[in-house]
C-alpha cells in the first residue's frame, strides 16, 4: 500500500481530515482528484465508486481503504473490465470474480455487499 493511500485510509478510518497530495478525506468522505470514492452511510455502511476513473491509482486508494476497514473484498481489473472480487477466496459470488462498470456504487454491509442497490451474496 502506497503511504499516501495508508495515511488517508487511517483518517478516513477514525474520521479525521487529512489531505494528502491528490487524496483528501473530511473524515466521512475520500476524494481523488475532487471525485468522491469512498463514504460512510448513516447505517454504518461503505460505499465505494470508481467514479469513472477506472485507474490503477483510483483502484489502490479503493483497495487500500477496503483494507483499512478489514473488509475483505479487493477492486481490480481483468481483461479490460473492473472486477470485485473476494480476497480470501477468489471464487466470490459463484463464479472467479464480479464485473462492474467505472460508476457503479458498491456498498459493504457487515454481512453482504451490494452493487448498485442489489444484494449479492456468496
Amino acid at each position: 500500500m502506497r503511504k499516501v493511500t495508508e495515511t488517508i485510509a487511517e483518517s478516513f478510518y477514525k474520521g479525521f481530515n487529512k489531505t494528502v497530495s491528490n487524496t483528501h478525506t473530511d473524515g466521512v468522505n475520500v476524494w481523488l482528484h475532487g471525485n468522491k470514492i469512498a463514504w460512510r452511510n448513516q447505517d454504518n455502511s461503505l460505499s465505494v465508486t470508481l467514479a469513472g476513473w477506472g485507474t490503477p491509482t483510483t483502484r489502490e486508494r479503493i483497495n487500500g481503504i477496503l483494507d483499512t476497514f478489514g473488509i475483505h473484498y479487493r477492486v481490480g481489473q481483468h481483461k479490460h473490465e473492473q472486477i470485485i472480487k473476494n480476497s480470501d477466496n477468489a471464487k466470490s459470488f459463484g463464479f472467479e470474480f464480479l464485473p462492474y462498470g467505472d460508476n457503479t456504487v458498491i456498498t459493504f454491509f457487515s454481512d453482504d455487499v451490494h452493487l448498485n442497490g442489489y444484494k449479492f451474496s456468496e
